[in-house]
């Protein structure tokens, strides 16, 4: 029974972040629009291995 209710609560978190993301996207993500320069630039300073990009929306790739 907990089994059950786990997954549909994963469905619903998945259909609501789905519906929400387009949204984001086209308004909230600006900000990380205008810092994406910068944050490269800063990237390119540091020497690293690998890196771990944690981003929210449709997020913008770190290579582009």
């Amino acid at each position: 029974m907990v089994i059950g209710q786990s997954q549909l609560h994963k469905e619903k978190t998945r259909s609501s972040f789905d519906w929400k993301a387009p949204a984001y996207d086209r308004y909230f993500s600006r900000h990380a629009f205008v810092l994406h320069a910068g944050v490269l630039a800063e990237l390119r300073r540091e020497s690293f291995h690998s890196l771990l990009n944690i981003g929210c929306g449709a997020s913008i790739p770190l290579d582009s």
